[in-house]
C-alpha cells in the first residue's frame, strides 16, 4: 500500500546522441534514464553533443553515470561540462550519482559545478546484484561531498514532487 511502480528503462546513447527506442515504444515507459556504454573514443564536441542531444529526447529524464568511468578501468568520456550542465538545468534532466565503487560518477568536479545550477540528482545504486544494495551508502558519501542536500536529490523527494517532475517532459 502506498507504493508507485513506474514502468521504465535504461537506454544507451548513440553516437549520435540518439536513443535506442522510437519515440512510439517510449511513449510507453513512464521513466528512462539514458547513458554512454560504447564510443568512449569520441572526441571532446562529439561527446558533448551526444549528451546534449540525449537530455533534448522528451523521453529521457535522468543521464546515468556522465562521464562513464569505470574507476581504475577506463578514464571517463571528454564533455564540456558547461554546455552539459546548461542542458541539463534547461531540460530538467537529472545526473545520476552513480553509487558503485567502481564509478562514484558523476565526479566531484560535477557536484561542485552544480551548486549553484537547478539540476536535479539521482542517486542510483547501479546493483547488479542484490549484494551491492549497500553501494547507496557511499553514493550518499559522495554527494555530502559535493555540498549535495536532500532538497537537490530527486528520488528523495515526496512521492508526488518525483511523479509530476518524471511526467514533466
Amino acid at each position: 500500500p502506498g507504493t508507485t511502480l513506474l514502468h521504465g528503462v535504461e537506454l544507451n546513447i548513440g553516437p549520435e546522441g540518439a536513443v535506442d527506442y522510437d519515440p512510439e515504444f517510449l511513449a510507453g515507459f513512464d521513466w528512462a534514464v539514458a547513458g554512454v556504454h560504447s564510443h568512449f573514443d569520441l572526441d571532446r564536441e562529439a561527446q558533448t553533443h551526444r549528451v546534449v542531444t540525449a537530455m533534448r529526447n522528451p523521453a529521457v529524464r535522468a543521464i546515468a553515470h556522465l562521464s562513464g568511468r569505470r574507476l581504475g578501468f577506463r578514464p571517463g568520456i571528454d564533455l564540456d561540462l558547461e554546455a552539459v550542465l546548461a542542458a541539463a538545468e534547461e531540460t530538467g534532466t537529472a545526473l545520476e550519482v552513480n553509487c558503485h565503487l567502481d564509478r562514484l560518477d558523476v565526479s566531484g568536479e560535477v557536484l561542485r559545478a552544480l551548486s549553484d545550477r537547478e539540476v536535479p540528482l539521482l542517486i542510483d545504486t547501479d546493483a547488479h546484484d542484490a549484494r551491492e544494495l549497500g553501494n547507496t551508502t557511499w553514493g550518499v558519501r559522495h554527494a555530502r561531498r559535493g555540498w549535495v542536500g536532500p532538497d537537490r536529490v530527486a528520488n528523495t523527494w515526496p512521492r508526488e514532487r518525483f511523479l509530476n517532475w518524471a511526467a514533466g517532459r
